[in-house]
């Protein structure tokens, strides 16, 4: 150890003395108001260790500090080495990375959401206008009936759609939904839901690749498109 010929140009004001370490690399500098600022090879600030007063530096050696206090006592400090520093450097770019594009995921999920809910809404209007979801409800209905292909088959619907078919009587949909039907048979061991809500998830599940790439532009890390 040996007094620093040259002292950081950012280190504080008001100094009582500096240190320097050649094995390390380290300028050590200790400032009136108490504060000990350490300094790599580089001469950025890696660390800053609090006294309770001015203090003076009396050696420094292998990232321990020896420093004389104002009632001349001797204290040992230690500081991490660049290794230690530059991997919390890089765990804390990583956890903002990582945090960042969490958070612009999320964001772009709420989104897509939103969307699917405002979609959603559209349907509840579409099923108000009676003449057209008259047909969409015999559309949906007979197409249930050709996927099953079966003799004996349950329906159910709201409880304001007026089938004449056999319908559930003791199970509904919920009165809140957009309508249309849920076809069971073989006792409930079937089921088909054809409900305009499942059409419309199951559109939007499979457009949601190309609205994505609308919204937010094409992903570089996707390998597959189909």
């Amino acid at each position: 150890m040996e007094m620093a010929s040259t002292i950081p140009s950012n280190s504080p004001t008001g100094l009582t003395d500096a240190c320097y370490d050649k094995a390390d690399s380290h300028f050590v500098t200790c400032a009136q108001n108490g504060n000990i600022y350490v300094f790599d090879r580089n001469l950025d600030l890696v660390k800053r260790i609090r006294c309770d007063g001015p203090c003076h530096c009396i050696a420094v050696h292998k990232r321990y500090l020896f420093v004389g206090t104002k009632t001349n006592e001797l204290e040992v400090r230690s500081f991490p080495d660049e290794n230690q520093i530059e991997l919390q450097r890089k765990i804390h770019h990583s956890n903002l990375t990582d945090a960042s594009r969490l958070a612009i995921l999320k964001a772009r999920d709420d989104y897509v959401q939103t969307l699917k809910e405002e979609g959603r809404k559209q349907l509840l209007i579409l099923t108000q206008d009676r003449s057209k979801y008259k047909t969409i409800l015999a559309n949906l209905t007979a197409q249930g009936l050709f996927l099953l292909m079966e003799k004996d088959v349950t329906i159910r619907c709201r409880r304001n759609d007026h089938l004449h078919i056999t319908i559930d009587e003791k199970n509904f949909l919920p009165d809140d939904s957009a309508g249309s039907v849920e076809l069971y048979a073989m006792g409930g061991k079937i089921k088909v839901s054809n409900t305009t809500e499942a059409r419309f998830s199951m559109i939007f599940n499979q457009i949601l690749p190309e609205i994505r790439e609308k919204l937010f532009g094409v992903n570089q890390n996707r390998k597959y498109h189909d």
